[in-house]
């Protein structure tokens, strides 16, 4: 995979693991750092890559001042908003085939560059327009190596880096395999060798007790 391509994914893996995060368990400094993530994400691209966007910021849907400190503070109201939005993103293409974009873009421009003659796209709307814009452009470039983990107390989406890989994450297929090696219930060998016996000769009187 090539630098530039690489630099694609990962924005990709960013909007994929934020759909499977416990937003409830992050600390309000957490949450102020997955938004300035995702700032980047849709307002930087790696070099060599063909696409401009520009974002109109809606601090208050993410973020609100707290009148006693004067810092900045989380709306986990519009997080948890936004999450559930991608997580119906990747539910409805992964079991549907199809997802509607609920925010388009208000406009979409091309610009040649005066000097390089290159063309630039560039997004024009608000906050959330632009984000799902970029998601889209990602989902398209990396869609075919969206998977679900096939840990059934996980079931997260991942994006695969092995066309064999079927869990998101070493520790769940560990988990998976000893579920699956690990006996059912503990053997009395006592007890089946009783019943052995007892088969064996109906009337015998058997006591089993330990070697000494």
């Amino acid at each position: 995979m090539k630098d530039i391509e690489r630099k694609q994914f990962e924005r990709s893996e960013w909007v994929v693991s934020f759909a499977g995060l416990d937003l409830a368990q992050l600390t309000d400094q957490e949450l102020l750092d997955l938004r300035w993530q995702k700032t980047v994400i849709t307002s930087q691209n790696p070099p060599g890559i063909p696409a401009a966007r520009s974002t109109y910021l809606e601090p208050k849907k993410y973020l609100t001042m707290d009148e006693r400190t004067g810092k900045w503070v989380p709306v986990r109201a519009g997080f948890d908003n936004l999450q559930r939005q991608v997580r119906a993103a990747l539910e409805a293409l992964y079991t549907e085939g199809e997802w509607v974009v609920p925010a388009q873009p208000s406009r979409w421009l091309l610009q040649r560059q005066p000097h390089t003659g290159q063309i630039l796209k560039r997004y024009d709307a608000d906050e959330d327009g632009v984000f799902f814009a970029v998601v889209s452009d990602l989902l398209v470039q990396f869609g075919a190596r969206l998977r679900r983990c096939l840990n059934p107390a996980c079931a997260r989406f991942f994006l695969h880096h092995d066309p064999r890989q079927r869990y998101c994450s070493r520790e769940c297929s560990n988990r998976v395999a000893q579920e699956r090696f690990k006996p059912k219930r503990r053997r009395d060998f006592k007890a089946e060798y009783s019943r052995r016996v007892a088969r064996a000769h109906p009337r015998a009187r058997l006591k089993v007790g330990r070697k000494r």
